[in-house]
């Protein structure tokens, strides 16, 4: 299952992604980071489901931008996916999703997402760049009311590094189904990684880690180590209340 939200901002996006691993019983395997960043310019990119699809798309994605302004590369990705349709047709593998995100003096800040099937109650086309727009989460149903209590105006406009810990830590104590088996698990775990994406090229930092013991189930009740500290952000969120976009559980098609 896992977890990844965006929050942008007038000046830069902001990622949280988790850094577990585990089998389709929900056991934890081992830990590792899940974006992949650009060598030559702003532009990150994560994902959830299948981790052999989202590793070799990424980098296939990466591969396909090296060199090109932000714009070109999103046309140039998008043209790989058309071709992929072209051979293949409906994609049958074990369920994914990508989520790319970027900026370039003329589009400004920019996100993308892929969808490996087509999604319930859901707008998105499978295997094609959907254009996204505001907060994007992905990961289990959040309860409302907690939710509210953590994404107030204030610690929005602040930053990640003030709400996100609550937030990823609510995501971790909630159970959903697993992706291709519908069992029910937690699934959110290892670490929370922070990335931040703005003009000038993206910077990831660990933000808290859980001490989860491999070869065991994910226990939500064990609480994060913290890293980093809260540090003041003057610029505003640029959608007022945020535009939560929700992203549930791939299904066949």
């Amino acid at each position: 299952m896992s977890m990844f939200a965006t929050f942008p901002y007038e000046d830069r996006i902001e990622l949280f992604t988790d850094g577990a691993n585990y089998t389709e019983k929900g056991t934890f395997m081992l830990a590792s980071e899940k974006v992949w960043r650009s060598r030559s310019l702003p532009m990150f990119i994560t994902g959830r489901g299948n981790t052999g699809m989202v590793h070799e798309l990424a980098m296939t994605c990466l591969g396909i931008a090296e060199g090109l302004p932000f714009g070109e590369a999103v046309q140039e990705i998008e043209k790989h996916f058309d071709k992929w349709r072209e051979t293949h047709g409906v994609y049958d593998g074990k369920a994914f999703q990508l989520h790319i995100a970027g900026w370039s003096p003329e589009t400004g800040f920019c996100q993308f997402h892929v969808v490996s099937h087509q999604l319930a109650e859901n707008w998105m086309e499978p295997m094609r760049l959907n254009t996204v727009w505001g907060v994007f989460y992905a990961g289990p149903d959040l309860d409302g009311d907690r939710l509210a209590e953590i994404l107030t105006p204030e610690r929005v406009r602040a930053g990640g590094t003030v709400f996100g810990p609550e937030f990823c830590q609510l995501a971790r104590e909630t159970v959903a189904p697993q992706f291709d088996t519908g069992k029910i698990i937690h699934g959110i775990g290892a670490h929370i990684d922070h990335t931040v994406l703005s003009t000038k090229g993206v910077e990831t930092r660990r933000l808290l880690t859980w001490p989860d013991r491999r070869f065991r189930k994910l226990d939500p009740s064990v609480q994060p180590i913290i890293h980093l500290q809260p540090s003041p952000c003057s610029s505003p969120i640029n959608v007022a209340p945020p535009a939560w976009v929700q992203s549930p559980s791939p299904v066949a098609a």
